[in-house]
């Protein structure tokens, strides 16, 4: 299970890296260009970043959930008793995948209406799955983060502090 969660792991961080680095280039190429060449060809690119940074955040979401990198309070948490910690870890687990899980219903449904209509982007004209289809993967692939999340939560409270990993 364990070679899972590294695939996974690696899936986002290379979504994340290159999608960054291309949309890095591709910004400063329409800057560059629009100032030397105003009618340039090069306007697309804007559409294109677009996409990306859909993909880039959906994947960052999932990244976020499994690193802890999401906000908390950790004030309020911390002044908890153990009890009232794994209640928080749960409900906020639940609440989670619940919010995940409309989002892959909704990019579900909002993917096969795409194809059954033959939508497209504007400038492009790639199909508009390339931009759902993020908001599907990204949020499927969430919940898997936040279950991870929460079961190395909930077994931290089970363990001294020298024997969670983290």
């Amino acid at each position: 299970m364990e070679k899972f969660w590294k695939l996974i792991g690696k899936i986002e961080k290379t979504i994340m890296i290159f999608g960054m680095a291309v949309m890095v280039v591709l910004n400063f190429l329409n800057v560059f260009f629009r100032f030397l060449l105003p009618q340039s060809p090069f306007s697309y690119f804007e559409e294109l970043t677009v996409i990306i940074f859909i993909w880039v955040s959906m994947f960052g979401i999932s990244y976020g959930y499994k690193t802890y990198s999401h906000t908390v309070l950790d004030f309020f948490y911390n002044l908890m008793p153990k009890v009232g910690k794994k209640i928080t870890v749960v409900f906020s687990m639940i609440c989670s995948v619940i919010f995940m899980a409309v989002m892959a219903y909704t990019g579900y449904f909002t993917v096969v209406n795409q194809i059954e209509f033959s939508q497209v982007t504007p400038g492009l004209k790639l199909p508009m799955v390339v931009n759902s289809g993020a908001m599907l993967a990204g949020s499927i692939i969430s919940i898997f983060s936040v279950l991870r999340a929460g079961q190395i939560e909930l077994k931290k409270f089970g363990k001294t502090s020298e024997e969670v990993d983290l």
